[in-house]
This record gives structure tokens, sequence and C-alpha cells, in this order.
């Protein structure tokens, strides 16, 4: 029989674990809403289970049960589902059940198993999150698992966004959804989760799996975790400090690249433009994170965007113009003169930017080359020709026989030469397009006008010295129109000026 002392003890280990529950569910804004609620039957979350129930009175929760069943484990798993239900059913929280074959969609997708459970439960989730208009997911995680998952990112090389470890609120973004997931339990160490299962006399399920070291947890909390803490048996408290001051530091860090991301690059839903001179000027750091974030906006997530594809856009602001590199997924990345271009599904082998056969031009009339629209007419050459700035020069008067001439538009080759006008003699037409600081990619791509195997005007860039109107007099107008209009290559080029 416990005595009166005993009783006074239980009620302690009760309230302040409910207490905390209720700290975390305040201080997560969640009040008097509705929660759906991870019960896998264990330990965790059974007692987090319980400790929202407990204290609805005071946050005005409305829970929702969920289960899923990764058929790992045969009839156990069966089991357990079939007791959460019962829990839930004898507390009236409606209950949403799910079954589905983990190892099935880790060989189909070529995850681990622990990276498929944990995503296929995550979209599970979301489904009744989305179905049920609730406000968040409640996981169980507690102290020990952040401690683990800390020690697993170390392990791994994570900086200091893997050494956070787990936050007490933190968004999943799941196939173009978001799900909000709350963790009550984070600072609460397993000891004290059992302690209150037992003194509340909840009834749990164990995991079989749990103590097998075939997943990189287990081995971890297994035989790494145990030695850790024969040199400081405090560690799980240790990490959780570290996960509290790195937090502080990474929010910070976050919203400096933030301001820093507006200062250097423009950003829109699929593409980023990032000024390289004024990326320079930033601390290392700072260029680091700036470059992240840049991906994340296009991506949407943080997820799967590694040290490594930041490094590779690093190497990128300091390689050859013209280079393009796949950053994660479809996720690509361009130098150009000045910046580099961070967007979603572009790469050099776009088929509106192929390069196109030598074609005659109809004249007058109007002639489709692939990405564009040519139209030629006799017209009045302006005092003020031309008219435009480098890159955006796409119309021209040119003094060529007015009668029958024929004119054709091909890609640059090999060997072409090119007299500038404003210059007296030839030079070589590579060196012309590198001295206009024009993409080593892009070069391919654009029009060469060729009269008498001559070419005439780069198009969208300098017409030939011989080839120059005179004002007010007769000429052969020219215009390209590009079909694809809102292509990168179109709107981000922005050329140094430089004399026609």
């Amino acid at each position: 029989m416990r005595t009166t002392k005993d009783n006074i003890v239980v009620v302690s280990v009760i309230k302040k674990f409910q207490d905390k529950v209720t700290d975390a569910v305040i201080a997560s804004d969640l009040r008097d809403s509705k929660l759906v609620v991870a019960v896998s039957g264990g330990p965790d979350s059974m007692a987090m289970l319980h400790a929202l129930q407990m204290t609805r009175s005071e946050t005005g929760l409305n829970l929702i049960g969920a289960h899923l069943n990764h058929r790992l484990r045969g009839q156990e798993a069966h089991a357990d589902a079939n007791y959460v239900k019962s829990v839930l059913q004898s507390l009236s929280i409606p209950c949403h059940t799910g079954d589905i074959d983990v190892k099935h969609h880790a060989n189909k997708n070529k995850w681990s198993i622990e990276e498929a459970a944990r995503n296929l439960r995550y979209q599970f989730l979301l489904e009744i999150v989305k179905q049920t208009g609730s406000s968040a997911a409640a996981l169980g995680h507690n102290a020990d698992d952040q401690a683990e998952t800390i020690l697993m990112h170390i392990i791994r090389g994570a900086g200091l966004r893997g050494l956070r470890g787990m936050s007490l609120n933190s968004n999943r973004n799941i196939n173009g959804s978001t799900i909000n997931i709350f963790r009550p339990l984070l600072s609460i160490s397993r000891t004290t989760i059992e302690s209150y299962c037992s003194e509340a006399n909840l009834q749990t399920r164990q995991d079989s799996t749990n103590y097998s070291s075939q997943y990189f947890r287990n081995s971890l909390r297994l035989q790494l975790t145990p030695e850790i803490k024969r040199f400081n048996p405090k560690a799980t408290q240790a990490f959780s400090r570290l996960s509290k001051s790195v937090s502080r530091d990474f929010s910070l860090l976050e919203k400096l690249a933030s301001s820093s991301l507006n200062d250097v690059a423009k950003v829109s839903s699929n593409k980023v433009t990032i000024d390289l001179l004024l990326l320079d000027r930033l601390d290392v750091a700072l260029q680091y994170r700036v470059l992240r974030l840049a991906v994340e906006k296009i991506k949407g997530t943080t997820e799967g965007i590694s040290l490594n594809s930041i490094e590779k856009l690093i190497s990128l602001t300091k390689g050859r113009t013209g280079s393009c590199v796949t950053i994660t997924g479809r996720i690509t990345a361009e130098k150009y003169y000045g910046h580099i271009l961070i967007r979603l599904g572009f790469n050099n082998s776009n088929a509106l930017e192929q390069a196109f056969e030598e074609t005659i031009i109809n004249l007058p009339g109007t002639t489709s080359v692939l990405g564009w629209n040519i139209n030629a007419t006799i017209d009045t050459t302006p005092n003020n020709f031309p008219q435009s700035h480098p890159g955006g020069f796409h119309t021209a008067w040119l003094n060529i026989p007015l009668s029958d001439p024929e004119l054709t538009v091909r890609p640059r080759r090999t060997g072409d030469m090119f007299q500038p006008s404003g210059m007296a003699t030839h030079k070589k037409l590579k060196n012309f397009l590198i001295d206009s600081k024009i993409p080593y990619s892009h070069r391919n791509k654009i029009p060469m006008l060729i009269f008498n195997q001559k070419i005439a005007w780069i198009v969208g860039w300098r017409i030939a010295e011989w080839a120059k109107p005179r004002a007010g007099e007769q000429s052969w107008k020219l215009t390209f129109t590009k079909i694809e209009a809102n292509h990168p290559l179109v709107k981000d080029l922005k050329p140094e000026p430089s004399p026609r």
C-alpha cells in the first residue's frame, strides 16, 4: 500500500509532466485548436496522448488520433494497431488508421527502411491534418531522441542546421504541401516518460525492432550512447543545451542571410539571379547561407540541399562563364558575366534554344526559325539608328541591295570573321563574342544574319561596318522576335554596354 508521501510524489510526477506539456501547447500557440496525435502505442506516444487528453480543460485542444501500420513486424504490428484503436475509443477520440508496405516503398524509391518509414509516416499524417482541418501533428520525440538525432548529424558531418536537432515546432514540405509538426515531449527524458507511464498506470506496447542494431538510430542508442554517458551521465541534458545554443545562433544567421539575399539577388518563384560582385563582398559564411537560401526559395524546402550542393555553387561563382551545374533534382545554376542564374528545370538542352540550320529569309515577309519569328520589310532608316542596348538589339536597318538579295540566318561557325560597325578591320567572331561578354553556353544560339557569305548582323548585338545604313534612305528592316520571350537567357542576360 502506498503512503501519503508516495501519493504526493506520484501527483508531483504527473503534474510536472502535464504542466510541461501544457506549457508546450501554449508556447506553440495551439490553444483551442485541432491536433492530430500520432500514437504508436509505445511509452512516448501513450504518455503524450494521456497528458494532452488530461490537460484539455487548460488547452482547449480537440484531439484526433492517428496510427500507421508499417507492416514490418507482422502480427505484432497488427496487435499494436488494435490496441491503439481500443485506447482511442475508450477516450472518445476519433481514430484514423493506415496500413502501408514500407519495405516495398523503400525498394521502389531506393530509401533506407528508416527513411521510408519516416517519409510515409509524414505523408500519412499530412493527409489526416488536411482531412480534419487540424493545425498540426503531434509527435512523441523526447530529449533522448534529440540527443540521438544530433549525434547522427555529427557523424554525418552536418553543419549548424544539423546541430540544432529537432525543434518544438517545425514545418515539413511534402510534395508541395506543408505539415506543422509539434513535439511537446522534446525537453523530457525517456526515463521521466517511463516514470509518468508507470505512475499514471498506462499500458504501453513495446516495438521489438527498437532492440535491433540493424537500424542506425538503434545502434547509437544501444551502443554509442551508453559509452558517452560513461563520460557524462548527463549527456542528454548537454545535447539539449547544445541544441538550444545552436538554434539561437542559427536563427540570427538565417535572418542575416535573408537580408543579404535581398541585397544581392532578384528572387521570383522559379529563379534567383545573384549579382556576383555583391555576393563576393559578403563574408564567406554568409555566402554559403545566401546560396543555400536561394536554392531553398526555388525548391520550397530545405530537404535534399546538401553541403556538396552549395559547394558546387561556390565553385560555379569562381568558374568559367557559361558553366552550368545541377544542384539538386531539377534545380540548375548557370554562370553569366557578373551573375549566376539559379532556376528550376532549365538546362542547356532546352529545345527552344537549340542551334538551327542555315535558313533563307523571305524578303519581304515572315520567316520562322527555331525560337524566332523574323519579319523583313523595306523601310526608311531612322536618324538615330540603332535604338537599343546590346543583347536587346533585335531590330536593324541594313544597307543591302533592295532588289533580290539573298539573306540567310544561321548559328556561328568555326573560323567566322566579323567587321563590327565602327571598325576598319575584321576580327575573329569568337573574340568579338568574348569581348562582348556573351555567355559561352549562349553563343551557339545567337542568330547570324548572312549576306554574300559574310556576317551582316550579330542579332541582338552589332551590325557589320559594311552593312551600316544611311539615315533617311531606304533599306531592309529586319525584326527578330523571340517566341519564348520569358526564357531566362532573354530576360536575365544583362551585358555591359559597348559601342556599336
